[in-house]
């Protein structure tokens, strides 16, 4: 964890340019402060994540950190930001500090893929340690086809289910079979993604979307805020936080020396004192 707040420390290092570091001046006066939040899920969350972008006053991605981005959101007429960040569903250091200092969580899945809510899932243990942080599952009624899944219908042949359609390429089409399996696992998705808030506690919620509605994502985007202000305090961004963690250190490292010293101070005297004499 160490190794992983130097690393971090030592890219802000780098001086960004000046149009960057106007933008991100600009922005900061703009606002009290910002909140941050973690969203997690599997790839399927790519289509959600562009449309929350576009339901945001404006967004820009960090100048550093690729998966961190800023959205501005206006509130009852006040613009408030918000720090969104990705850092995946491995569990690696970056994943375990993101939650760590994490003021939201939102955990994406789609109802048409399973395997997409069992990767939340397995979250579950991480995100019970911190009991009174709001955390908010989405549950994606939209078919949502991976890069794979798209190759893989490109190659198909009609047999196989899919037609070639002049105006749109591949189209896809579903047995009966298959429709009723669709069907049978969407009830029971979200069954489990239901069952999964209610595990996460009192402070988690649930909500289920259509990635391709643009209100749908405004509305997270209010229910994001809503929370927040009733639960989180505002705060700089990360950079000025580590910075003031490390200067804490460094100056109880510098008062040390003093201290040592006047505890010195404090024992010659009283060695010099107790040689003191009285002569009749």
């Amino acid at each position: 964890m160490t190794d992983f707040i130097v690393e971090k420390m030592e890219e802000d290092n780098v001086e960004p340019s000046d149009a960057s570091e106007d933008q991100m001046t600009n922005q900061k006066s703009d606002s009290k402060g910002e909140r941050s939040v973690v969203l997690l899920g599997t790839k399927h969350k790519d289509v959600f994540f562009k449309q929350l972008c576009n339901a945001a006053e404006k967004y820009e991605r960090h100048v550093h950190y690729q998966d961190v981005h800023y959205l501005t959101v206006d509130h009852m007429g006040t613009e408030q930001v918000i720090e969104v960040s990705d850092p995946g569903l491995g569990r690696t250091g970056g994943r375990e500090m993101a939650l760590r200092v994490a003021d939201y969580v939102i955990l994406y899945y789609s109802s048409m893929s399973i395997e997409s809510l069992q990767a939340i899932q397995k979250l579950s243990s991480s995100l019970q340690v911190r009991k009174n942080m709001p955390i908010l599952i989405l549950c994606d009624s939209d078919e949502i086809l991976m890069n794979d899944e798209t190759s893989s219908a490109n190659t198909s042949s009609t047999s196989e289910g899919y037609e070639s359609d002049e105006r749109e390429g591949m189209k896809r089409h579903f047995s009966m079979e298959q429709i009723r399996k669709s069907l049978d696992d969407t009830h029971l998705a979200i069954d489990q993604g239901e069952k999964l808030a209610e595990e996460l506690g009192s402070k988690s919620s649930y909500m289920k979307i259509s990635s391709s509605n643009l209100d749908d994502a405004r509305k997270v985007l209010t229910h994001i805020v809503l929370s927040l202000n009733k639960s989180a305090p505002q705060r700089g961004r990360r950079k000025s936080l580590i910075k003031d963690i490390l200067r804490s250190s460094k100056n109880k490292e510098s008062l040390e020396p003093s201290s040592i010293q006047s505890d010195n101070n404090k024992k010659r005297k009283s060695v010099d004192e107790s040689k003191v004499c009285i002569i009749m």
